[in-house]
This record gives structure tokens, sequence and C-alpha cells, in this order.
């Protein structure tokens, strides 16, 4: 997946609205894994709060180094595949 897709991806996602205060949530309570809005950080005194856009970036950013890694090794072991095959076949057909 090239790193346009995933940004249409990410930038086609819904909003998301505080249930208890109708507002956009934008941040997210690591403590309580559950995603806030500003109103309700009084709820959620002394805990880690982040901004979901900075959390989705980091995601994003793993998955694109995941998704290149996973590529990296599957066209290794191809070409090596690929490699065995041709040698096994060199010396099968040149034996005959």
């Amino acid at each position: 997946m090239r790193e346009e897709e995933i940004n249409l991806i990410s930038n086609s996602n819904p909003q998301f609205y505080c249930q208890i205060h109708q507002q956009k949530v934008k941040l997210f309570c690591q403590d309580c894994n559950t995603l806030i809005c500003s109103l309700c950080i009084s709820q959620h005194p002394f805990h880690e709060i982040s901004k979901v856009s900075n959390i989705i970036e980091n995601e994003k950013q793993s998955l694109i180094r995941l998704i290149n890694q996973v590529s990296f090794y599957f066209f290794f072991h191809f070409k090596t595949f690929i490699y065995i095959n041709i040698t096994f076949l060199f010396f099968y057909f040149s034996k005959r």
C-alpha cells in the first residue's frame, strides 16, 4: 500500500462526537483507552492525554514501516526462491 493510499484512507474517516457533550472528540486518554472531547479532560485527572491527530500520524508511520519491511522480506525471499529454482533447473537440464 502506498503512502498516498494510506493518506486517502485516513482522510476519509468520519468525525466522532462525545456522547456526553456532543462535541467532536479530538483527544485520546491513554490510561482509559478512550476518545474524549476537550470538556471531558476534567474527568481524566492525571491521565496521559494525547491529540488524536498525533496518534493517527504515529500509527500511520508505524504501518508504513511495517508494510515496507514486509515488502522487503517478501521480495527478498521471492528472489531467493526464483534463484534456487533457476539453479535447480539449470543443473537438472544440464545433466540430461
